[in-house]
């Protein structure tokens, strides 16, 4: 019965499963892992502001048509999460009907190819991308990827475009050149020079995005050095494996918390597996085609994420998001194997459908328990503790949640076990809530602590700073300004490519008369941040104290350009010019 559905019929199954699967998550919020630093706080999102999309990093990835669709969503519904996470929902199921196409048109057979799509859109692992708002990314190139190969299929150069779309989402697709051979090489078509250079528009592309996504990279600090990354990828390749075929144990974060050493367990056995699996599929490379096919998809796709481990001056080996087009490989294999098998008699057909409807329900099962656990910040980071990862990260966003809910004694506790890890930021927030309550002492020893791991740990981020900004804010309360001025030319000093670092110093040079060492510092915040308003708006005024006209009114015109309402910007650029 199933074999005489249409393409339509399948789509309609696809979409009904993914509804009843994804739709109570319409309800769910916005999170505090990363959904606020690309959404809600997000300017180029609040302002509606294209130009800066197309011409900024978020901080480190170039995502212009991802930050496109968050600005059009903001347009028609504000920050209401609903309409976020409806968008998710929506490319998860285009996404599942662009594979049905894909692998029903390699295998030609539509039944694999509807099996295989509802093995991918009902996965525990793939929940993470469709759950996140902040993953978008990943399923608007997802989409965008998938759409080239059905259009290449198809012999349709728009699928040149649709790649093009799909780098403007995000750059981890940059590898679409190499599956596009494994489809010529699936397709029966002979891997040649000629046949590489025929698809040079792809290469060309993935040279230029490629070179982009580097830059953005080098502008931000490396966690471990660059020589980790094989040991690293290893461990990430067998670990990621492991999630799809058994994936219980989910976790938003995988951190790592021990030595990135060859010694170590945890790394030389991933190595010898990833070794003696490379060997095996090679030797049965002839009696396996299938299986090493699936297996070059999943390591071509994941390939990306091997640059993708530091993070905010932490070491993260996994995700889940980085395998959403990887699972394909082993959908597939599963699926065609599985079909061969059940083709050979009555009994082992009947024992197939018997293992895949508990594979299914077991899928079903788990993704919609994960509909919960992403249902607000408070149950997403509860549910990273359970799983084992008590990174200071889960620990801070948890404080941060639950101080939101009103909720200070136990956000207060998330924050001091975050601290007692040496996150800086939240020796910080535990400080300001003892301010709260008036006990400034115990906030001053805890933000002199979080300035102490901040020069173990290092600033990665204006995150790292808040324990100097907060003692430099409460030193400028208590009228002691030199002392202020210290604290954040140490800031400065730590924070070099940080912009509230150069900002902060910049507009206390400017209180203290110090026009030039002020002005030093705001060019280079405005170097490091073009859309620093604050930045823009105070050098305006160090120009202006100088005697440079023009330059001060370039200045506010900028700052203006950033934030139409800043602060008396208008009125001080017309007394300017009436100058």
């Amino acid at each position: 019965m199933l074999e005489r559905l249409s393409d339509r019929q399948c789509f309609g199954c696809i979409a009904v499963i993914c509804a009843v699967l994804y739709v109570p998550s319409l309800g769910n919020d916005l999170v505090n892992w990363d959904d606020t630093m690309l959404i809600t706080a997000n300017p180029v999102v609040q302002n509606f502001d294209v130009v800066r999309g197309f011409t900024t990093f978020d901080p480190e990835l170039y995502i212009p048509l991802t930050l496109l669709t968050y600005q059009i969503e903001q347009l028609i519904a504000g920050n209401a999460a609903w309409i976020y996470h409806l968008s998710n929902l929506l490319l998860h199921s285009a996404n599942a009907c662009l594979l049905l196409l894909i692998i029903g048109g390699l295998t030609k057979n539509r039944l694999t190819g509807l099996i295989a799509a509802l093995l991918f859109a009902v996965h525990p692992v793939n929940s993470e991308a469709v759950l996140w708002a902040s993953a978008r990314k990943d399923l608007l190139s997802a989409f965008f990827f998938l759409l080239a190969i059905h259009l290449y299929m198809k012999g349709n150069r728009l699928s040149i475009g649709a790649f093009f779309l799909g780098l403007l989402s995000k750059v981890s697709i940059v590898v679409l050149p190499f599956i596009l051979l494994l489809i010529d090489h699936w397709e029966g078509r002979v891997i040649d020079a000629r046949r590489i250079r025929a698809h040079w528009p792809y290469f060309l592309l993935s040279i230029v995005f490629g070179s982009i996504a580097l830059f953005g990279k080098t502008a931000t600090a490396w966690a471990i050095p660059i020589s980790k990354s094989p040991l690293l990828a290893a461990k990430s390749t067998v670990f990621l494996l492991q999630k799809i075929l058994l994936p219980v144990g989910l976790s938003p974060i995988y951190s790592q918390h021990t030595p990135v050493v060859i010694e170590s367990p945890e790394f030389f056995l991933p190595l010898i597996i990833v070794f003696l699996a490379a060997v095996l599929l090679w030797i049965f490379r002839k009696r396996a085609p299938l299986l090493v096919w699936c297996a070059l998809w999943f390591v071509i796709i994941v390939s990306p994420a091997y640059f993708t481990f530091s993070k905010n001056g932490y070491v993260l080996f996994a995700s889940n998001r980085y395998v959403y087009l990887a699972s394909v490989g082993v959908c597939i294999w599963v699926t065609a194997t599985g079909m061969a098998l059940a083709s050979r008699n009555a009994l082992m057909r009947a024992a197939i459908v018997v293992l895949g409807v508990l594979i299914v329900g077991a899928s079903v099962v788990l993704t919609y328990r994960q509909v919960w656990v992403w249902n607000t910040s408070e149950t997403l980071m509860q549910h990273a503790l359970i799983a084992g990862y008590e990174h200071p990260l889960v620990w801070n966003n948890l404080g941060a949640a639950l101080r939101s809910a009103g909720r200070s004694e136990e956000a207060l506790e998330a924050f001091l076990k975050a601290a007692e890890k040496g996150q800086p930021q939240a020796h910080a927030n535990a400080g300001n809530l003892y301010r709260e309550v008036g006990n400034e002492a115990k906030a001053l020893e805890l933000f002199a602590a979080g300035m102490d791991a901040a020069r173990a740990h290092g600033a990665f981020g204006t995150q790292d700073l808040a324990p100097h900004f907060s003692v430099a804010q409460f030193l400028l309360s208590q009228g002691r300004n030199a002392e202020a001025l210290k604290v954040f030319e140490e800031a400065a000093q730590l924070g070099p490519h940080i912009p509230s670092a150069h900002v902060n110093l910049g507009m206390l040079l400017l209180k203290n008369g110090s026009v030039s060492g002020a002005k030093e510092h705001l060019e280079r915040a405005t170097e490091l941040d073009r859309y620093s308003a604050t930045a823009w708006y105070h050098l305006a005024l160090a120009h202006a104290l100088q005697g440079s006209r023009a330059q001060a009114i370039d200045a506010l015109e900028q700052t203006l350009r950033v934030d139409p309402g800043y602060e008396d910007a208008e009125e001080q650029l017309q007394k300017l010019r009436g100058g």
